[in-house]
């Protein structure tokens, strides 16, 4: 779960990034009807994805999975008109900072280009469901996507350095039968 949360949160430009607390710090801002207590951070990691889904703000649980898998399907043929696969991205065991610090800068990258582009003020006193969602959808879509691919290929490498493990132990035992 957490290597899952992990490259997740790489993956979402205001987690990788302190200027006003990650977006915590930019509100009220509104999204749709909703303005009271959100913030920019709320808007990145919530409202964005879930118009995205066509979901509504108070989708229950199985509503979210549905719109997940759905999701993850779409975003898997989007990586894979762009070339990006679990064998394509960065999954180095011995050294786990060059991807992730990797990841991290590509998320970076974005704050600027987009996500805090327009000052305080106008992100606090403009509707962001509209244009800035517009503009946020590509953005999202692509991080998300790759942050899947990614998490699948460290997955992947994780589990076969584990069955490496596993089968050194085994001829170190002299009993390579399976299990044990």
């Amino acid at each position: 779960m957490f290597i899952m949360h992990l490259v997740g949160d790489l993956h979402q430009p205001l987690h990788v990034e302190d200027a006003y607390r990650g977006g915590n710090e930019i509100k009220p801002v509104c999204f749709a009807k909703a303005c009271a207590n959100n913030n920019l951070h709320s808007v990145w990691d919530k409202y964005i994805p879930h118009k995205i889904c066509g979901l509504k703000n108070a989708a229950s649980n199985e509503e979210e999975k549905v719109a997940a898998a759905e999701w993850a399907d779409k975003l898997f043929n989007l990586n894979s008109e762009n070339g990006v696969s679990a064998q394509s991205e960065c999954a180095d065991l011995s050294n786990p900072n060059t991807c992730s610090l990797s990841w991290a800068k590509e998320s970076n990258t974005w704050i600027c280009r987009y996500v805090l582009k327009e000052s305080v003020e106008w992100l606090e006193s403009n509707d962001l469901s509209k244009d800035y969602h517009e503009g946020a959808v590509p953005i999202v879509e692509n991080l998300i996507g790759k942050a899947g691919a990614r998490l699948g290929a460290w997955l992947n490498a994780l589990a076969a350095s584990s069955n490496v493990r596993n089968e050194n132990n085994q001829k170190f035992l002299g009993d390579e039968r399976p299990g044990l």
